[in-house]
């Protein structure tokens, strides 16, 4: 995969982001590999945005399951997460050829996947909050209702239990080819 841009965006096209925070993103960026969108922090909500109490205790609920799911006892997590679902995330494009082949999850729970395989990968992650705005058009995922949001929930959090990443040294091979990628 060559885009010819060093870092690749991840933004749902319904106006609940907005192009500004890609600052915040790149940012972050000089330290990390993937930096992932966080839409918990209330006072970057738009008043009328579709984010309930519903759908951010799920949100957290989630994420932390997922934080655990990588728990260190050394820092307490190889990560710190609030919000699984957000979708808006900037990423290395040399990380995401990393991780392209192992991205083998597509629909509404691509997200912790993403997160999942970087992890496992031994991609730097990092969350950061950005504003969130209510959605241009009708929602077919999450947040087109409760139902929809409980099944989505349930579908994260079996992925997160069951899935099996590849092992970072089995897809990344031995640390000679590490070693040749570098001088190369």
């Amino acid at each position: 995969m060559r885009s010819g841009y060093p870092v690749i965006v991840l933004c749902e096209a319904d106006g609940t982001f907005r192009a500004k925070d890609l600052e915040k993103l790149a940012v972050y960026l000089k330290h990390a590999d993937l930096v992932l969108g966080s839409r918990t922090h209330g006072f970057m909500l738009n008043g009328d945005s579709q984010l309930n109490s519903f759908l951010a205790l799920g949100n957290l609920f989630v994420a932390k399951l997922l934080q655990f799911r990588y728990w260190d006892w050394t820092i307490g997590g190889r990560v710190r997460l609030t919000d699984v679902g957000c979708t808006y995330r900037a990423v290395r494009a040399e990380a995401l050829e990393k991780i392209l082949s192992a991205l083998g999850v597509g629909g509404s729970h691509f997200a912790p996947h993403m997160v999942m395989v970087a992890l496992e990968h031994g991609l730097r992650v990092v969350e950061v909050p950005v504003t969130f705005w209510r959605r241009l058009g009708v929602s077919k995922g999450g947040n087109a209702s409760w139902r929809a949001a409980f099944t989505l929930g349930l579908a994260m959090i079996w992925h997160i239990l069951t899935h099996r990443v590849a092992r970072t040294a089995e897809v990344r091979g031995s640390p000679a080819d590490e070693l040749t990628h570098v001088l190369s």
